[in-house]
């Protein structure tokens, strides 16, 4: 990313598209691997307009707790100054397309 360092809280990002999806996941969740497909067609679609960072909450505990994730898999949507909403557990392809449309439109 051009040597930059892009950050993102509960207050915003400073990435270049208009919305951030942190996936919090970690490797032993049997729903988080159900959903890797399903992140990898999210990512697809969204190309330029939405950027996912994967954060396991084993290696980045204190993220996790920042966002306050107690289950895993968690998305969260970040816009510029906010976050913006959450949902927890497997979303199918559908109702996560329809819930980040929510955000960019």
């Amino acid at each position: 990313m051009n040597g930059s360092t892009y950050r993102f809280s509960m207050h915003g990002h400073t990435y270049p598209g208009p919305l951030v999806m942190l996936w919090f996941s970690a490797r032993w969740c049997a729903p988080c691997k159900q959903m890797a497909p399903i992140i990898d067609q999210i990512t697809g679609v969204y190309q330029h307009r939405l950027h996912i960072i994967r954060i396991d909450i084993d290696e980045q505990p204190d993220t996790a707790a920042e966002f306050g994730i107690r289950a895993v898999p968690t998305l969260v949507l970040i816009g510029r100054e906010k976050m913006l909403s959450f949902t927890v557990g497997i979303t199918p392809f559908s109702d996560l397309k329809n819930w980040i449309n929510q955000y960019l439109n």
